[in-house]
C-alpha cells in the first residue's frame, strides 16, 4: 500500500517554512525538473507564501503542513509519469476544501520514490487557516487512491483505528 503520511513537526513560524521548503527542494534529493509548484512559483515559493500570510496578518501560529506520498518499493513507475502523479496530487491538496500555495518535489534520494508537498497554511483568497480533521484527512486519502488506481498503483493505507494518534 502505499504511505501518505502528515508529518507532525515545529512549524510555528515563517522561518521554519523556509527551512521545510529548502529542504525538499535540495539538490542532493531531487532535480530542479522534478519541483513543481500549485499557486506558487518554484523559484520564490517562500516569498509568495510568506506574502499571503502577511496580506491576511497570518504569521503567526502554524506555517504550513507537510505530507509525504511514498508508493511501495516493489511498484515500479518511469520518473515522468510519477511526476505526473505527483503533480495531480498537488493540485488535489492545492484546491482541497479551499485554495492553498503547495509546493511539492520528487525526492529520488533513497531506494524508494517518495513525494514532499510543503502546504501554506493560509488559504489566498480567503485568509481562513486550513483545517484538516481525520475525516477531511481519510476524504484526502480516499482521492488520492482514485489518482494511484489510474497509474495502477496500490492505493494508499487508511487509518489503523487501534493505532491513532492526534492530527
Amino acid at each position: 500500500m502505499a504511505i501518505f503520511e502528515v508529518k507532525k513537526e515545529k512549524n510555528k513560524d515563517i522561518m521554519q517554512l523556509f527551512r521545510k521548503l529548502n529542504y525538499i527542494m535540495d539538490w542532493c534529493s531531487t532535480r530542479q525538473d522534478l519541483i513543481y509548484g500549485s499557486a506558487v512559483s518554484v523559484l520564490d515559493a517562500y516569498e509568495e507564501m510568506v506574502a499571503v500570510k502577511k496580506v491576511f496578518d497570518k504569521t503567526e501560529r502554524s506555517a504550513f503542513r507537510h505530507y509525504i506520498l511514498s508508493i511501495e518499493e516493489n511498484e515500479e513507475i518511469s520518473l515522468v509519469s510519477f511526476k505526473n502523479f505527483g503533480i495531480e496530487v498537488c493540485e488535489l491538496i492545492s484546491n482541497f476544501y479551499g485554495n492553498y500555495q503547495v509546493l511539492m518535489a520528487v525526492h529520488i534520494d533513497t531506494g524508494n520514490l517518495h513525494i514532499h508537498y510543503v502546504e501554506n497554511s493560509v488559504d489566498y483568497l480567503t485568509g481562513e487557516r486550513f483545517d484538516l480533521n481525520w475525516s477531511r484527512l481519510e476524504e484526502l486519502k480516499h482521492r488520492i487512491s482514485k489518482i494511484l488506481h489510474r497509474y495502477k498503483l496500490s492505493p494508499v493505507k487508511m487509518r489503523d483505528l487501534d493505532n491513532v494518534e492526534e492530527l
